[in-house]
C-alpha cells in the first residue's frame, strides 16, 4: 500500500510539471487566461506605477480671440493609456463672472473632459485644468474654445500615466486669498493645481503640498502658477499664497489615480 501512494504522489509530480512546462509555452495572454479559470502556476503581472511629469508651457499677451491654438505642444513619449493634462490661465474672460469660461478643449484631436475651472466673482481671472486620453504622438495642438475673448492667455502641459482614464478622482476650487482647499489623491495617485492672481503687488505665489512647475507673469501684477504633487495621497490640504495683496484670487485642483 506505501508503495502505491508514493507511485501515485510521483504520478502527481510529473503531471504537474508537465502543466507547467505547457503553460510556459503558452503566449502570455492564453497563461492569465488558464490563471484565471484553475488558479495554477501562472501570477498575473501587477498594474505599472503611476508617473506625471511636467511637458511644456506658453504665454500669449493677445490672444483677442474666443478659440486659442496652441501649436506643437510636447507631449512626450507615446503609450498607451497616457493623459495629457492641462492647466490653464486666463484674464479678462466674462469680467465679473464665475466659472464655465472654457466651453471646450481638445488635445491632440481628442475631446477633452473639463475637470474643474473657476473664474473670480469681482474680477477678470480665470483658471481651469483639462484633460483626455491621447495614447499617440510625441506632440499636438492644444485647441481651447472660451465664452468670451481673454486679453492674456497661458497653459501648463502635464504628461501622466498609469492613470484610470482622464476624469478626475476629486476637484476643488476656491476664489480666496491665499486659495485653500483639500484634494482626495487615490493611494499611487497624482494631484495637479493652478491658481491665477488679478492686479494687486504681488509677484509670486507660494505653494503647500504642491510643487509649482511654471510660473507666468501675465500683465502688470497678474501672476499664473501651476503646481502638482505625485507624492502624497489620502487627504492633501492645498494653499495657494500670493505674497502681495491681490485684487482678486482663483485656484482649482484635480485629483487622479491608478
Amino acid at each position: 500500500m506505501p508503495g502505491r501512494l508514493q507511485s501515485a504522489d510521483a504520478v502527481k509530480r510529473f503531471l504537474s510539471a508537465l502543466i507547467i512546462i505547457a503553460l510556459c509555452a503558452l503566449p502570455a495572454s492564453a497563461r492569465l487566461q488558464v490563471n484565471q479559470l484553475i488558479g495554477f502556476g501562472v501570477t498575473q503581472p501587477s498594474a505599472a506605477a503611476v508617473t506625471l511629469a511636467f511637458q511644456d508651457s506658453g504665454y500669449d499677451g493677445s490672444c483677442t480671440s474666443t478659440t486659442k491654438t496652441w501649436s506643437a505642444v510636447d507631449f512626450g513619449a507615446a503609450v498607451a493609456g497616457r493623459v495629457i493634462i492641462v492647466a490653464t490661465g486666463a484674464w479678462d474672460v466674462n469680467t465679473g463672472a464665475t466659472g464655465d469660461h472654457i466651453t471646450s478643449a481638445t488635445i491632440g484631436g481628442v475631446s477633452a473632459t473639463i475637470n474643474v475651472q473657476l473664474g473670480n466673482s469681482g474680477n477678470a481671472q480665470d483658471t481651469g485644468i483639462f484633460s483626455a486620453v491621447v495614447p499617440t504622438g510625441t506632440s499636438g495642438d492644444v485647441v481651447i474654445t472660451y465664452g468670451d475673448a481673454p486679453a492674456f492667455c497661458t497653459f501648463a502641459a502635464y504628461r501622466a500615466t498609469g492613470l484610470s482614464g482622464a476624469t478626475a478622482n476629486d476637484t476643488q476650487s476656491n476664489d480666496a486669498d491665499p486659495v485653500n482647499f483639500t484634494l482626495t489623491v487615490p493611494s499611487g495617485g497624482i494631484s495637479v493645481s493652478s491658481a491665477i492672481v488679478s492686479s494687486g503687488d504681488t509677484t509670486a505665489i507660494s505653494w503647500t503640498n504642491q510643487t509649482e512647475d511654471f510660473a507666468q507673469d501675465m500683465e502688470a501684477a497678474d501672476i499664473f502658477s501651476a503646481a502638482s504633487n505625485s507624492t502624497d495621497t489620502g487627504s492633501v490640504a492645498v494653499t495657494g499664497d500670493a505674497d502681495g495683496t491681490p485684487a482678486g484670487m482663483s485656484g482649482v485642483g484635480a485629483s487622479w489615480g491608478p
